[in-house]
């Protein structure tokens, strides 16, 4: 079958390491609130992930169940990120939920109340070694002070609601942990966000009914997924408003977004419907217009949409126009075959030798590169990286397959596409 009738794209997707230094990195420390194992739950952090543009950060969730702000520094965990810190770089941190109890018991991680610089020298049950207990404020305050040291930008995070109502309200932290994690904030002067408040506020809201379905079963402390996506969507509207903070420069619009897979130059497969799919504000209509077509859909509670567009025969070149509030336009769509591409080192081996994969290149490469001007040919490549969870989008961008770009083409995927056109 020849190209004259459609366009040929392959699409290639790898994992591998990308060098760190190229953007800065933002670190989350926290307990189970923050991250969670358990079968069910879900902390904030992991879903948070996703509203960051990886192209622009690399997000690292530090954050472990059980612990306080005492025994994250006592195990060495602390130690562990700030090996990683770099100047640019961002740390995010919770903790207040392990922080109550006895400062001397079974697991020995509860924090002196407050915000003071009281001690307490104890020797320890659990391994028999003397420690000296420090204040909750403390703790904080030298996570605080040693983050910045580096250059790096702290932002103090309160707890987040238990899910106890009394007489209609949800119980607060203003008077204790949320309180001490403001004045810690202030005492080194940095950055706050009152999360406990501003849930409480949307929690109630919602009501006890609704507010349950955001928890894990008849769990007070812990979120379901639901209500960790929640939970992350509240606190990145708060990272958009701190006065001052580069951070909310890496976060996805909060407007309308799609994935960087539509981008210019883009192909769509023939023959079949062709969805498009983002975020947009909660209960916003979309619209969308491709090849002479209209359709819409409403955002939903999470902002997620889809339109599904009637299949398309081959051809092109098409615009592919959305808005809602904010407009996205896209050029040069073709309508044709979309092939996957993916697998271990020999499809990530390009058609030339180049900085990035000196190992590659074909045979006479430069004869290859310099012949291959196949304008119907098009490739979205995924740029290397590595993440510890799924993600909501990739780095990367369609090319248009010319003696400019081919070098830079998996050649088993090139070769693929080029041999419908010989």
């Amino acid at each position: 079958m020849s190209l004259r009738s459609f366009a040929i794209t392959c699409a290639v997707f790898f994992t591998a390491v990308i060098s760190s230094w190229a953007k800065p990195s933002l670190y989350i420390i926290g307990d189970s609130t923050v991250r969670n194992s358990t079968e069910g739950q879900t902390g904030w952090g992991d879903p948070l992930v996703n509203e960051f543009d990886p192209a622009k950060i690399t997000v690292v969730n530090r954050a472990i169940g059980g612990r306080s702000s005492r025994t994250f520094l006592n195990e060495g965990r602390w130690d562990a990120v700030m090996a990683h810190l770099k100047p640019g770089d961002f740390l995010l941190m919770q903790f207040g939920h392990n922080d109550g109890g006895k400062s001397n018991d079974e697991r020995c991680r509860a924090s002196i109340k407050g915000n003071s610089g009281e001690t307490e020298d104890i020797i320890s049950v659990t391994d028999q070694q003397p420690e000296t207990v420090r204040s909750y404020g403390w703790y904080l305050r030298k996570y605080i002070s040693e983050a910045k040291a580096k250059g790096v930008t702290p932002i103090v995070v309160s707890l987040i609601p238990r899910n106890i109502w009394k007489d209609g309200k949800i119980g607060r932290s203003d008077k204790d942990y949320a309180l001490w994690a403001k004045q810690a904030a202030d005492q080194e002067q940095a950055l706050f966000i009152d999360f406990n408040s501003l849930l409480a506020d949307q929690y109630e809201s919602f009501g006890q009914e609704k507010t349950a379905t955001l928890f894990a079963g008849t769990d007070h402390t812990h979120t379901c997924a639901a209500g960790a996506a929640f939970n992350s969507a509240v606190l990145a509207g708060a990272i958009r408003g701190l006065s001052g903070c580069d951070l909310a420069g890496s976060l996805f619009p909060a407007g309308l977004w799609m994935p960087s897979v539509f981008s210019d130059h883009m192909v769509l497969q023939r023959d079949m419907p062709v969805p498009i799919w983002g975020t947009a504000l909660a209960g916003k209509e979309v619209k969308a217009a491709l090849a002479g077509k209209s359709a819409s859909a409403t955002a939903d509670a999470d902002g997620k949409w889809r339109i599904d567009f009637p299949a398309l025969a081959a051809g092109g070149p098409h615009t592919l126009e959305v808005s809602s509030g904010a407009t996205r336009s896209y050029s040069d769509v073709m309508v044709g075959e979309v092939w996957l591409c993916s697998g271990q080192s020999n499809m990530d081996f390009t058609l030339a030798k180049t900085t990035k994969r000196s190992f590659s290149g074909v045979t006479d490469w430069e004869k290859e590169v310099a012949a291959a001007d196949f304008p119907k040919i098009r490739m979205f490549t995924a740029e290397w990286t590595m993440s510890e969870f799924p993600r909501r989008d990739v780095q990367g961008a369609w090319a248009v397959c010319s003696p400019r770009t081919a070098g830079d083409f998996s050649a088993v995927a090139y070769y693929t596409a080029a041999r419908h056109v010989l």
